[in-house]
């Protein structure tokens, strides 16, 4: 009787076809192909879906954040130990009365090592240069160019420049009226590494022109210096000029100058340099090479 009830069961199965079609998942319950589903002998499967899309979801989310947080703390690490390295270098720094002053170096960075140095090494916060110097751009124009730059403390300070020139060719509209011209430069640097062999600095400037009918404008730009070895100097300065479009149709209105000098410590706190420059001009048309020379006094 009991193998004869479990045939049976199987012939009632076969007969009504339930293995002869494939089953499929249909909102939540286990289904045949067709018009026959489990209900019809009773039995219902409740099977979620969506259960897997649900998981692997909050799971890629989860990873893309833990990604991003990593992301962030190794950002902040990063500044936080260049922030520590700017300020034991730029807070920790002192200068002598002058390059090669006392010392075969500049710049003292730890005060607990200043016996090393001569008991005159100045020690100052703060260092300043004035200078003036000749230059020609050539095939543009000619003039003189006096500066003053310094540091009122450690790794700021100003940065203020006058030249005045007379124009050498005809070939600019703005450059054709005769007499006297000048350019106005106001700013300020700040420290961004200082060391005897390298430093250097980031500066911005006001830009004013005399007598050339150009409107103000922004300079930024950087300084690079170097005392490699006494009496030796060296200087690199480079800078973008930021004019208004609207004054030179059909370009960008930016102008580059680049002013690598070279000079000695020759009596003192006095300076003799030459530099070579070049300066491209797109709204005058000119992009050229010139010669420039003069003298400094540190303080």
């Amino acid at each position: 009787m009991k193998k004869f009830g479990i045939a049976a069961v199987f012939a009632l199965l076969f007969s009504s076809g339930l293995f002869a079609q494939p089953l499929f998942a249909s909102n939540g319950q286990v289904q045949l192909a067709g018009s026959t589903d489990l209900t019809a002998i009773g039995i219902t499967l409740p099977i979620n879906t969506s259960l897997a899309p649900d998981l692997v979801q909050p799971m890629a989310s989860y990873s893309s954040r833990a990604e991003e947080r990593l992301a962030d703390s190794f950002t902040d690490l990063i500044i936080e130990i260049l922030g520590i390295l700017w300020g034991y270098n730029n807070l920790g720094v002192t200068y002598d009365n002058y390059p090669y002053a006392t010392s075969p170096k500049y710049m003292c960075f730890d005060s607990s090592n200043m016996a090393d140095f001569d008991l005159a090494f100045g020690n100052h916060f703060y260092r300043f240069a004035l200078d003036t110097s000749f230059f020609s751009d050539f095939g543009l124009w000619m003039g003189n160019s006096t500066r003053f730059e310094g540091l009122l403390w450690k790794f700021f300070g100003p940065v203020i420049e006058l030249n005045s020139f007379f124009n050498t060719t005809d070939d600019v509209p703005l450059l054709q009226e005769s007499g006297y011209k000048a350019n106005l430069r106001i700013g300020g640097d700040f420290a961004l590494i200082q060391t005897n062999p390298l430093s250097a600095f980031f500066y911005m400037q006001w830009n004013h022109y005399i007598n050339i009918d150009l409107a103000n404008s922004m300079i930024v730009g950087f300084i690079v210096r170097s005392y490699p070895i006494k009496p030796v100097l060296i200087e690199w300065r480079v800078n973008w000029q930021f004019l208004q479009e609207e004054d030179f149709p059909g370009t960008d209105g930016i102008f580059f100058e680049s002013h690598l000098e070279a000079g000695a410590m020759v009596a003192g706190p006095l300076q003799v340099f030459a530099a070579w420059n070049f300066k491209s001009y797109p709204g005058f048309n000119y992009k050229g090479h010139g010669v420039e020379a003069g003298v400094r006094l540190h303080f």
